[in-house]
């Protein structure tokens, strides 16, 4: 909650970076114009978090109960017409064993979907499926590409109990995070977490996915070992997250 006039004041009156506003006293935050006791409040906590690199708890509430299973998907972009990867973490960041649902045969869309599903009705149908942003992405595109490609499993992906750890913290206000942005891969970043070097980016896996769909041969073939790789650095950063909130409140 601070844009260039709010952080135009804060300068002027000596706070010149986030650890200045965290060892701050609350008045003298709140007593700066445009501001006032409650977004002083929620500035002072932001400050905290970030300068610290640690979540800041703002309520109560409870995670799910029960072990997560993190997942992470990738697609053929943001309006997509197959689910190509599904990337799942059992266990904990450091230590879990991750598996891979993949899909190399754009012909058949819906192969990595329904493997996906079977197994988790099969192992894991008591554990919530955890998944950042998954609200708005995963969970609803899994749901899409079931009903599309494996309509039998329908029951199956909607009993199934969905956690979105972004919605949790940020939209319904439960915690503060630490991080540059909200993006999985800054918060995990600001927690410790080291991703490997894979030199690949969400935008750029949806493209090359894009191209293996219209142009199959050798040149424009994926590694598909990296892009496994790449899926799995996220679902673990995803699981610091999720160990960093449950730490959190306690």
């Amino acid at each position: 909650q601070v844009g260039r006039k709010r952080a135009r004041h804060l300068r002027e009156a000596g706070f010149t970076s986030r650890a200045d506003v965290d060892e701050a006293d609350p008045s003298s935050i709140s007593d700066l114009p445009g501001l006032g006791q409650t977004t002083a409040e929620r500035v002072q906590q932001s400050a905290m978090a970030i300068a610290r690199d640690e979540i800041v708890r703002e309520s109560d509430d409870q995670l799910p109960s029960g072990d997560p299973m993190y997942i992470d998907i990738e697609t053929d972009g943001l309006n997509p017409t197959i689910t190509w990867l599904i990337g799942v973490l059992d266990g904990t960041a450091a230590d879990g064993n991750y598996r891979a649902f993949i899909q190399t045969d754009p012909d058949e869309p819906g192969r990595a979907i329904e493997e996906f599903v079977a197994w988790y009705a099969a192992n894991a149908s008591h554990r919530p499926l955890v998944a950042y942003r998954g609200r708005k992405f995963d969970f609803s595109v899994i749901h899409d590409h079931v009903v599309e490609y494996c309509p039998h499993h329908e029951d199956d992906w909607t009993s199934a109990y969905r956690f979105d750890p972004y919605q949790w913290a940020v939209e319904d206000g439960n915690a503060i995070l630490p991080g540059q942005t909200n993006k999985l891969e800054d918060v995990a970043a600001a927690l410790g977490y080291e991703r490997a070097n894979t030199g690949l980016t969400g935008a750029a896996v949806a493209r090359a996915y894009q191209q293996w769909m219209v142009d199959r041969s050798a040149t424009t073939e994926l590694d598909w070992d990296r892009f496994k790789a790449y899926c799995e650095d996220d679902v673990r950063g995803l699981a610091v997250i999720y160990e960093a909130l449950a730490e959190s409140g306690r």
